[in-house]
């Protein structure tokens, strides 16, 4: 008898574990068009720019239509099912329906985000607005620096509901380039200001922990040697820009500052590319104690390639210490996309991206990338199949194995006129959701949006044990 309770016990001990142990499947949906543009006076084409998810089948797309100018919409996806298009009201009145294009957003803690873009034809000029649609608004200060006619807004970061910073660059009467920030303190925005300590220069990536602690890089013009630099906001004041530890020893030629990530402490990673006559490098940095590492070479990145100009597309942390980098290289015949993680503070070496040869032997651009907090990411970009460029997606899972890149599903079928350009990811724990632009027609333009759900494999019924005696 106690044999027999032994065995049962281990038998359904077992069963229990395989149940329990059910491996998770990250399942791509089809890529579906956004709709809804002829009810609000749309002609024909959209392009999607950014997508924002609180969880998973819950996101909002912005992007522009046509329809005298290209002005701003969003859609809305509600537990798994996206609602049309619709106007942003509180954008036209600023933009006059001129030529709006996204470029990033930044989410607290709270889940409130903000979203920032450009707009204009010939003076281009840049916005702020909460994505409730209720906000939006020119950069206040912004449109008096930029005499030059020309602002950017390269990146946002918020601490908590109310208080973001925003970085980028404005052009002078001289038509130069000058960085700027500007801030939003207690959900009122103040006035852009230059950054203080360059003669000229930009902004590309900011990073904040807290309210009124941030740290910003970019890159300062020298005249022909450009340099790599952070700018650190400390009690809600920016200081004066300094320059990347470091950087001189790797490049004759200075370089560019491209993305950063900060946490509590504050703990930063930083990156950006240090320039030289023969071939340029990809520098990693981390800021710990209140001191900024010596630059250095990102691991085997070398290996992969000679080319003179590497591309690094996007920096995504999920915790202080363990990061996953992305970007694009060229090896002998062909572009093709790289990785590289940072895994309890130690860079791994730059890999070619899996699954890649498979889709193509012709061309590859990583164009967005994002991370969720237990370390799920996914990546898209485009691909040249020999007779149009597609859509591809590829995914880190939470337990540091990578899916091989894929087509994304049903993208091929929509995209008639032959280009597929995914622009933007979005992950949260349990999914991702894409969107992007794709040619239903030789000439015309379609916004899509594509949803990825992470779920249990099917796990068999369990079996009775078998009566042992």
């Amino acid at each position: 008898m106690k044999r027999f309770l032994l065995t049962l016990t281990m038998v359904t001990a077992a069963l229990i574990a395989s149940v329990g142990l059910a491996d998770a499947a990250d399942t791509w949906g089809n890529a579906q068009p956004v709709t809804g543009f002829d009810a609000i006076g749309g002609t024909g084409d959209s392009l999607g720019d950014l997508i924002i998810c609180s969880t998973p089948g819950n996101c909002s797309v912005y992007g522009a239509f046509d329809e005298t100018g290209n002005p701003g919409f969003v859609a809305t996806e509600i537990n798994g099912v996206w609602g049309p298009a619709s106007r942003i009201p509180s954008l036209d009145a600023h933009t006059g329906n001129g030529n709006v294009q996204f470029q990033t957003y930044g989410c607290s803690p709270q889940n409130t985000c903000v979203v920032a873009g450009d707009y204009g034809s010939t003076s281009i000029n840049s916005f702020v607005m909460e994505t409730d649609g209720s906000a939006a608004i020119p950069v206040p200060g912004l449109e008096a620096l930029n005499v030059g006619d020309f602002s950017a807004v390269e990146s946002l970061s918020c601490s908590s509901e109310g208080n973001c910073s925003l970085v980028g660059a404005y052009t002078n009467v001289s038509n130069d380039f000058q960085a700027f920030t500007a801030d939003q303190v207690g959900g009122v925005w103040q006035n852009a200001v230059p950054v203080t300590g360059i003669a000229g220069g930009d902004l590309g990536s900011v990073s904040c922990w807290a309210d009124g602690e941030c740290v910003a890089i970019g890159t300062a013009e020298n005249g022909s040697a450009n340099s790599p630099i952070v700018v650190t906001r400390s009690g809600g004041t920016w200081g004066v820009a300094e320059a990347i530890p470091g950087v001189s020893g790797l490049s004759s030629a200075g370089g560019v500052g491209l993305h950063i990530s900060c946490s509590a402490g504050p703990v930063c990673v930083a990156v950006g590319i240090a320039n030289s006559p023969s071939a340029s490098v990809i520098f990693v940095t981390s800021l710990a104690n209140g001191v900024w590492s010596d630059a250095s070479q990102l691991p085997s990145f070398t290996a992969l390639t000679t080319s003179q100009f590497p591309g690094v597309n996007a920096l995504s942390c999920w915790t202080p210490g363990n990061c996953l980098l992305g970007g694009s290289y060229d090896d002998a015949t062909i572009s093709k996309v790289w990785t590289a993680e940072l895994v309890s503070g130690v860079w791994q070496s730059a890999v070619p991206a899996p699954g890649m040869d498979a889709l193509s032997t012709n061309a590859f651009g990583l164009t967005g990338q994002s991370c969720a907090s237990d370390g799920s990411c996914a990546l898209v970009g485009y691909y040249d199949d020999g007779t149009n460029y597609q859509g591809f997606v590829f995914n880190r899972n939470a337990d540091g194995t990578w899916s091989d890149a894929q087509p994304i599903p049903g993208l091929a079928a929509l995209n008639v006129g032959g280009y597929g350009d995914p622009q933007d990811v979005s992950c949260v724990v349990g999914g991702c959701s894409a969107t992007g632009w794709y040619r239903p027609s030789a000439n015309g333009t379609a916004a899509f949006v594509v949803d990825m759900v992470t779920t249990p494999e099917p796990t068999p019924e369990p079996l009775a044990p078998a009566f042992t005696g």
